[in-house]
């Protein structure tokens, strides 16, 4: 019976996305550093507090999110529709603006209306591996969840 119960627990643990002692979060934490990151556990997990509560304090819906690309990547003359593009078949955007500036400069804009269309979980990973680009990143289950998207050219 108490196997049953810590086996229950832990998978309600790794399925909650704002659970700072996620074994993914705690692995991807590990994976930024180097080896003897395993001895600084505890800082790592407090780390992953911050980041998540800094998260939580962008979701307020609706969200607007943005997505910067370059010319190399595809022309500027021509518009192309993020959602159904198989070449933008990417859900990552972010929450600020001169980030995806950053990335190009032609600049998507969308609006997500519910918290259940970002991919919580790997948002939260892609975060705690990418912590000193800071890049705001959300992950969306899918490019088709974000309403109103708008291009503009800078």
């Amino acid at each position: 019976m108490k196997s049953t119960i810590r086996r229950i627990l832990k998978e309600e643990m790794g399925t909650n996305p704002f659970n700072p002692y996620n074994e993914e979060y705690l692995d991807a934490w590990l994976n930024v550093g180097d080896e003897d990151m395993e001895s600084y556990r505890e800082y790592g997990i407090e780390s992953i507090s911050r980041i998540i509560k800094d998260f939580k304090d962008e979701l307020v819906f609706p969200l607007r999110i943005y997505r910067g690309l370059s010319k190399p990547t595809r022309s500027y003359d021509i518009e192309y529709d993020l959602v159904t593009d198989p070449y933008y078949d990417n859900t990552s955007w972010t929450t600020k603006l001169n980030v995806a500036m950053d990335f190009g400069n032609v600049i998507y804009s969308g609006i997500v209306e519910d918290i259940s269309d970002i991919d919580l979980m790997y948002t939260i990973e892609r975060r705690i591996m990418h912590k000193p680009l800071d890049e705001h990143e959300i992950v969306m289950k899918d490019n088709n969840f974000i309403k109103d998207i708008r291009r503009y050219r800078i």
